[in-house]
């Protein structure tokens, strides 16, 4: 401090408290399901939220995971192998938030007889936009969210846009 005062640029500096940033989180599954809904009411989407597995935090900041560089296949092998998951869910993972190697991720856990696919994968970068957004900003305090995992399970969307 006494170089930057003195010596380089001769002004007064003021030293304020250190600032600690605080992430937001989940300890639990949800217990119930967050659902919702346009404002025209034409689409609605059902969603619940629960703890990411033990490292897998850790593998996407480090970079050992990546959805831009890795192959679908490689995706998927990497969360059948290091972390137990079945082929589907494997299969499942959208995006990691809030950035492309953030602590979060957002997968679709919709069934294929409930949900149209094609109409969800239409609307897949918006949902992944908000996702991307709201794990940035949080829900309560304003902070981001850290080490939780999203489901989409539910999506009744209109077969024709409004």
């Amino acid at each position: 401090m006494h170089d930057l005062r003195k010596m380089y640029s001769e002004v007064e500096i003021k030293i304020s408290d250190p600032c600690v940033t605080f992430c937001e989180t989940v300890i639990d599954s949800s217990a119930i399901k967050c659902i919702s809904e346009t404002p025209n009411g034409a689409n609605k989407f059902t969603m619940i939220a629960e703890p990411m597995d033990k490292g897998l935090t850790d593998d996407i900041e480090n970079e050992k995971i990546s959805l831009t560089h890795n192959t679908k296949k490689e995706v998927s092998n990497f969360f059948e192998q290091k972390y137990g998951w079945d082929i589907l869910a494997s299969n499942s993972v959208w995006a990691f938030g809030p950035q492309s190697f953030g602590p979060n991720l957002i997968m679709d856990d919709t069934l294929p007889f409930e949900t149209n696919k094609d109409l969800l994968n239409m609307s897949k970068e918006s949902i992944v936009h908000g996702f991307q957004w709201s794990t940035r900003e949080g829900p309560l305090c304003e902070e981001p969210i850290r080490n939780v995992k999203y489901k989409l399970i539910q999506a009744d969307l209109a077969e024709s846009p409004l």
